[in-house]
Formats: C-alpha cells, structure tokens, sequence
C-alpha cells in the first residue's frame, strides 16, 4: 500500500471519534446566517469533526448508493457562505484562510489551495502554523510535488511532535521519487544529483525508528508509525 493510503488508514481512525449531537449542532449553527461568536466557533469546530473525513472521502458504489437516504453531510452553500463573512470581517485571520485552502482541495482546485496556504506568514500561534503546513504537504501529496512535499513535513518536524515517524516516512517518499527522477533523467546535473537524494531517502528512512512510538492515540500507537 503506497503512504497515502497508510495516511488514509490513519485519518478515519482519528475521525471515528466524532459526535453525532455535536454534529448536528455545529450543523445547525452554520445553517443559519447569523454570524456572531458562537457561530465561528461552530465552524471551527465543524472542521475538527469533518475535516478529517472530507480528506478520505469515499464515493460509495453505484449499487450501494441510496436517493431516500437522510444526507448527514454539512450544509456546503451555507459553509461557503459564512467562510465569505468571516474572511471579510477577518481577512488578517489564519484560520479561515486555512479553512478556504480546505474548500478549494474540496472542490479539486489544489492549485488554489496551495498558494492560499504559501502565500501568507506564519501565524503567532504554533498550533495554527502546524496545521497550515500540514495541510499544505497534504496538498502536495495529491499533486505530487515532491520538492514541496519533503520540505514541508521537514518544517512539521521542527514545529510539531504530533507524528515525526509519519514526518519522516513521507519526506523519506518524497526524497525517493525525487531520486527516481533524478536518476532516469538524461541531464548529468540531475544524474549526480540522484546519489544525494538517495541517501537523503535512506537517512529519513533510518530516522523513523529512532522517533517511534512516542506517540499515541487511545493509548494505541498510532498506524503509520506501526507500518513504519
């Protein structure tokens, strides 16, 4: 299984935790216009409960879909409505510049999405600039920029302990495939190039064990860093 599928492996466990009253609360405030404090804490914590889901968001099969089924998604008009509001009222705000990055991913428009996240400084608070650059190397995963790819979960490494094997292990894939076109290339640059990148994979690689099983999930080490 290629590491976008260990993260995918990963991610619903995470998700798995989610609320259904909470839900359906933070649904119903979002669902209406008023846009108070309450209301921006609704859709933060919209995205803690959905955002996990909607990056694996899996189509069922044709023969398993059902019309007259209750629709339990969130109300995506009404989101994209309120992030406006709130972007107008806060356009110095991180968070819902994050939050946009996340529709344009959504909506398949990853280019958006990147230079939304590339194109601002780092917030004060870490605990915003982790999750930007996390979704920024998420991003890179599915486009494949594998320059930005590894530099980005680098920079996870030096502002967040959340998973350094998870870190490793794809800035250790990113190097690889940088390898790999280095080393089919008929540029001599690009050539000598691939034995650095080869052991700049290899050197992430042997790092993972060093950093694992530090972390846990309900006191459970998390899948990755088991596959790791």
């Amino acid at each position: 299984m290629c590491p976008i599928g260990h993260l995918a492996t990963a991610i619903p466990t995470l998700a798995a935790q989610k609320s259904s009253t909470i839900t359906k609360a933070v649904t119903d405030s979002v669902a209406s216009r008023v846009t108070d404090s309450e209301r921006a804490i609704g859709i933060t914590l919209l995205a803690y409960y959905n955002g996990l889901l909607g990056s694996v968001d899996i189509l069922p099969a044709q023969h398993d879909y059902d019309n007259d089924a209750e629709s339990i998604s969130p109300p995506h008009d009404n989101i994209r409505s309120l992030l406006q509001d709130l972007r107008a009222r806060y356009p110095q705000s991180r968070i819902w510049r994050i939050e946009e990055s996340r529709l344009c991913a959504n909506d398949k428009d990853t280019s958006r999405a990147i230079k939304l996240l590339s194109t601002w400084q780092e917030s004060p608070l870490k605990q915003i600039t982790a999750v930007k650059y996390f979704e920024l190397g998420i991003n890179a995963i599915v486009t494949q920029k594998w320059d930005l790819m590894r530099d980005t979960f680098l920079r996870c490494l030096e502002i967040s302990n959340w998973s350094p094997v998870m870190y490793y292990f794809i800035a250790a894939y990113a190097s690889l495939e940088l390898y790999r076109d280095a080393y089919y290339t008929t540029d001599t640059a690009q050539n000598a190039k691939a034995t650095y990148l080869k052991n700049q994979a290899e050197e992430y690689l042997r790092k993972e064990p060093l950093v694992s099983g530090k972390q846990r999930l309900m006191a459970r080490q998390l899948p990755l860093e088991i596959f790791a």
